[in-house]
């Protein structure tokens, strides 16, 4: 659970892109970006997120000091990105 209190988030469309559905959610002073892999696009979106979770744990096991992408598990089988927005990006 990423959230204590989910109820406090507020989740704004990013409209921006044409392939995957984007959107920024805000906690008080914390942003954060979730992504939604469109799999009509992405047909295989498992071999995407094995790609992302080796580059990831690899980052982390060398206490990379930078925000990492984490994957979260979605119980409908859509695969959702999600990570710290950095600012002015």
């Amino acid at each position: 659970n990423y959230f204590e209190r989910p109820e406090d988030v507020i989740v704004f469309p990013i409209n921006q892109g044409y392939i995957n559905s984007t959107y920024k959610l805000s906690l008080g002073y914390n942003n954060y970006i979730l992504q939604k892999i469109n799999t009509s696009i992405f047909l295989q979106p498992e071999i995407i997120v094995s790609n992302m979770l080796t580059v990831a744990n690899h980052l982390k096991s060398k206490n990379y000091t930078k925000a990492i992408l984490d994957i979260i598990p979605n119980k409908n089988g859509n695969y959702l990105l999600f990570i710290k927005r950095i600012p002015d990006n």
